[in-house]
């Protein structure tokens, strides 16, 4: 499965994920600083194209605080 992990989570939660053998894309480790609509705008596009606008059940946004 595919995670985007994002930031206020820290990096623990994208390196259990990792050793637990899921894709994980960690704006902590990877995009520090990223804002909340670029966040979710690269989770869709990472998404293949036929689903880019629909729920994915091989992906998954986690987040603590999304605003919008």
């Amino acid at each position: 499965m595919r995670f985007l992990v994002d930031e206020c989570t820290g990096p623990a939660l994208a390196q259990w994920l990792r050793e637990h053998g899921h894709d994980v894309f960690s704006v902590y480790d990877e995009a520090r600083g990223m804002d909340d609509p670029d966040v979710v705008q690269k989770a869709n596009l990472d998404k293949p194209e036929p689903t880019r606008q629909m729920p994915s059940e091989d992906s998954c946004l986690v987040c603590k605080d999304l605003t919008g």
